[in-house]
């Protein structure tokens, strides 16, 4: 279990620099794909991060929310209700 640990701690102190890169630009974008995270990770640098529907165009600060498809339960789940303590 200590050389699992050990290997872990070796592996993040060795990608510290790309580590504080990725968390640096996910505190402005809040989200990165696959590719971005991999330009990150060899060095490289992306392109400025652009707002769609920001305060420039009308859109405000809203942002949209996507809810699943309605009418889907997990099984044994309906109609049951929870037991009083």
């Amino acid at each position: 279990m200590q050389a699992g640990y050990d290997l872990a701690t070796k592996i993040i102190e060795a990608n510290s620099a790309a580590l504080i890169k990725i968390a640096e630009t996910l505190l402005e974008r809040e989200v990165l794909d696959g590719a971005e995270v991999r330009t990150l990770i060899d060095g490289g640098t992306l392109p400025p991060h652009v707002i769609v529907g920001g305060p420039k165009d009308g859109g405000g600060e809203t942002q949209q929310v996507i809810r699943p498809e309605g009418g889907r339960r997990l099984p044994g789940l309906e109609g049951e209700r929870p037991q009083p303590a």
